[in-house]
Parts: C-alpha cells; structure tokens; sequence
C-alpha cells in the first residue's frame, strides 16, 4: 500500500472559534476578513470536533493538542464538540 504525503500548512491568518450549530466560519467575529473556509487548530486538550467541511458534509475529527486539522472547515458544530475543545483557531492559508 502506497502512503502519500502531504505539504505543510502555510497559515497566512488566524482567529478564534468559539464552536457553534448555526455559525459558520465567515460569521465569527474574528473573522474580519470574511474567509469562506478555514483550518481548525486545537490549542486544547486533544478532542472531538464536529465541522462540516467545504464540500458540505458534516464529520467527527479528532484533533489533538496543539494539532491542525488541514481539513477545510465551514463550520465548527457546538453540538457534537467535546467539552475540551474549548481552545480553537481557524487558520487561514494554502497547504
């Protein structure tokens, strides 16, 4: 079985996500620049985070500790994110 690999994450901006059911990622306050998607980096304990990704569909990830999800995000759900996922950045950026 063939591995592939993929390119590091070139963050060019940042904000914080407070995890919310109807918010999505061009809503967040700050989000001033109104990126339609971003990357979710888990500043918290490693947990669940409920997105729905750029193509639409509703997944559980789970991030670790000082991880980032290189998953493009619309959404990061309030219902269905552990309660440790408390510390969470959209990063914006090309991978």
């Amino acid at each position: 079985m063939a591995t592939q690999s993929f390119p590091a994450l070139q963050a060019h901006d940042g904000f914080p996500i407070t995890p919310d059911d109807t918010q999505t990622v061009d809503q967040h306050a700050g989000n001033t620049e109104g990126y339609k998607h971003c990357f979710v980096h888990n500043k918290g304990v490693g947990a669940i985070v409920k997105v729905t990704t750029a193509q639409g569909n509703d997944l559980d990830v789970y991030i670790n500790q000082g991880a980032t999800c290189e998953l493009a995000v619309i959404r990061v759900f309030s219902t269905g994110t552990a309660a440790g996922a408390t510390d969470l950045v959209g990063f914006v950026g090309k991978a």
